[in-house]
């Protein structure tokens, strides 16, 4: 049989491990996660012209992770400017991701809709930024506008398709100039003639080139040669003319000396002189004897 004080003492024992064991998941769920109430937060400020249904307590993400949760939600400006604040606490240990370039949004989880705000990441050239800070909010997609609108999208849809399907059948029939375009096989026997008729061209063509490049070919060797044989002579012409000047030759000295100009033209003189005389006493030059 057992004791009084040995039932007592089993039965501390055990409600003390309980307690210790509520501690620890009470610690447990009060530490974990980015949103933990006993981690050291910092506040940054954004606003919007509507949440959605966002409320305090929602999380904040920065590229899927959890780093803090709503705080607070103002609506001191909603009338004068619009808008409505909110503070979000975020985790000190995520702190120097936000920058001042930084961005937030809304989003959506699940199916229920819960919503929650992403905060995108800064980069590293923009300056840090200091609790109470305001970042750009970007303004939400108003999904109940767009819904709104899709009856009217379907209706105009629709429409498009029955006159698509109408143009489809003309074609399909042949009516038309885009329907005797699919209809018709004379189109597609001209343009394969057309096609025909353009390849012959391009071979004449490129046969026409060619002899045009081989007949330009010979004209510039026959240039080449050309240049060569007045190159030739010009040096020829350069030799013969400084041997002129240099009084070389017949044509030099007829050019330098004036003494075979002035033999030439007494010469000259002497003929002309003697042909007169004859003319003038030709039998003194001519004797004639007749048998």
């Amino acid at each position: 049989m057992k004791r009084t004080g040995d039932i007592r003492w089993g039965s501390l024992k055990l409600g003390i491990v309980v307690l210790v064991a509520l501690g620890l998941l009470l610690w447990a769920s009060l530490m974990g996660g980015g949103s933990s109430v006993l981690r050291p937060k910092n506040t940054v400020r954004t606003w919007f012209p509507a949440l959605s249904g966002l409320v305090v307590g929602s999380p904040v993400w920065i590229n899927g992770v959890e780093v803090g949760q709503v705080s607070e939600i103002a609506l001191d400006k909603l009338v004068a400017e619009g808008k409505i604040e909110i503070s979000m606490g975020i985790n000190r240990k995520y702190w120097n991701l936000l920058r001042q370039d930084s961005k937030a949004r809304l989003g959506t989880v699940g199916l229920l809709g819960d919503k929650y705000v992403e905060i995108i990441a800064g980069t590293a050239a923009s300056p840090e930024l200091k609790s109470g800070d305001f970042i750009l909010g970007e303004r939400p997609v108003d999904l109940a506008s767009t819904l709104s609108s899709t009856p009217e999208l379907l209706k105009n849809a629709d429409r498009l398709l029955v006159r698509l399907t109408a143009i489809a059948d003309q074609i399909d029939a042949g009516r038309g100039s885009i329907g005797k375009l699919f209809r018709d096989d004379r189109f597609y026997v001209e343009s394969r003639d057309a096609m025909t008729r353009i390849k012959e061209l391009s071979g004449n063509l490129n046969a026409t080139q060619k002899k045009v490049g081989d007949r330009l070919a010979s004209l510039a060797a026959n240039l080449d040669s050309l240049a060569s044989a007045m190159n030739s002579t010009a040096v020829k012409m350069d030799t013969f003319f400084t041997r002129v000047e240099k009084g070389e030759g017949s044509l030099g000295l007829l050019s330098s000396d004036d003494k075979l100009y002035r033999e030439a033209q007494q010469t000259l003189t002497e003929m002309k002189r003697l042909l007169a005389d004859i003319q003038k006493n030709p039998k003194k030059y001519v004797k004639l004897s007749i048998f």
